[in-house]
C-alpha cells in the first residue's frame, strides 16, 4: 500500500492554489487576530456548510435551548 515517508499534515505547506482563486482576492490572506485561540473548549464545533451543515447546526441549538428550558424545572 505504500504511503510515502510520512503521514501528511495539516496546513499543506504548499499547497495547489485552485482556478478561481487568481488573482488572490484581498481578503485571502486577512487576519483578525495574530493566531486561533488554543485553550477555547466548545459544545459544537460545525464544519462544512450548506443544506446538511444548516439542519445540523439547527438541529444542534434546538437541543441545547429545549436542554437550557428544562433545567430550571428539574426535568
Amino acid at each position: 500500500m505504500g504511503g510515502g515517508a510520512h503521514a501528511p499534515g495539516f496546513p499543506h505547506p504548499h499547497p495547489t492554489q485552485s482556478y478561481w482563486q487568481l488573482p488572490p482576492h484581498p481578503l485571502a490572506t486577512h487576519r483578525t487576530t495574530p493566531s486561533l485561540p488554543t485553550t477555547t473548549l466548545f459544545d459544537y464545533i460545525i464544519i462544512g456548510s450548506g443544506i446538511i451543515g444548516s439542519g445540523i447546526t439547527g438541529a444542534a441549538t434546538a437541543h441545547k435551548l429545549l436542554e437550557a428550558r428544562a433545567a430550571p424545572r428539574g426535568c
